[in-house]
């Protein structure tokens, strides 16, 4: 098997020189800062805000069906101070077509950013794709409230539900259209709903409280909120 031509590369060595065919990219607001091997100024320090490299389009760059592969070295700040983005972007909004690589956190719903990183890989060509029905994760539940990943799993809590017992809980999707109930925020009555949840520091937290609170206020509801709400730890299993 021969091995496949380097198209480019990029050392971001104290410059945005290429090496393999003259691609030299142009830099705004890029601090340079020591790489991997603690070299001083081996590697690109982006701000977060509004640093780029930019490189001209050329025909080594039109990757076309064929396969191809993107390497980087990246380290993301400690502790995270901001939404990360973009490590790579080649794509043409008019046409919805091209790439991107970007580092991403869960933050769906009413949830903050946790500290949990993704690193993200999206391709389009204006290609519409179809849903896959993943099913309902709790009995007698009308709505996801919150999404989160941890631990390589999609956790999912629901707001509300027919009865207490089954309401303000959390389930791990088993693949398909199988959830595994992950177990109650508390016990309270009165916290009905998981509003929030994200990863933190190797752990899944999750806040319960009431997503109607119009609603509760008018008396409609049989529970009206008369309790704090409250954040919870999971400990695997269904314990929180």
């Amino acid at each position: 098997m021969n091995k496949p031509a380097l198209i480019a590369h990029w050392p971001l060595q104290s410059d945005c020189a290429e090496t393999v065919a003259g691609l030299h990219g142009t830099a705004q607001n890029i601090s340079w800062s020591s790489g991997p091997k603690g070299i001083g100024a081996s590697a690109a320090a982006f701000n977060g805000r509004d640093s780029v490299i930019e490189i001209p389009d050329a025909p080594a760059l039109q990757l076309g069906g064929a396969d191809f592969t993107i390497s980087a070295w990246v380290r993301c700040r400690t502790p995270m101070r901001g939404v990360y983005g973009d490590l790579l972007s080649k794509f043409d909004t008019a046409n919805r077509c091209g790439l991107n690589l970007w580092i991403s956190g869960s933050s769906s719903g009413y949830c903050a950013v946790g500290d949990s990183r993704h690193v993200h890989f999206g391709i389009d060509d204006g290609y519409a794709g179809t849903w896959t029905d993943c099913g309902n994760p709790g009995v007698g539940s009308p709505m996801v409230s919150s999404l989160a990943v941890y631990d390589n799993a999609l956790y999912a809590g629901i707001a509300d539900a027919a009865s207490d017992e089954q309401a303000c809980r959390v389930f791990r999707w088993e693949g398909g259209r199988h959830w595994f109930d992950s177990g109650r925020l508390g016990t309270s009555v009165h916290a009905r709903s998981v509003m929030s949840m994200l990863t933190h520091e190797g752990h899944l937290y999750a806040g319960a409280g009431v997503w109607d609170w119009w609603a509760a206020e008018l008396g409609r509801r049989e529970h009206p909120p008369r309790c704090m709400t409250h954040v919870y730890r999971y400990e695997g299993g269904k314990d929180w």
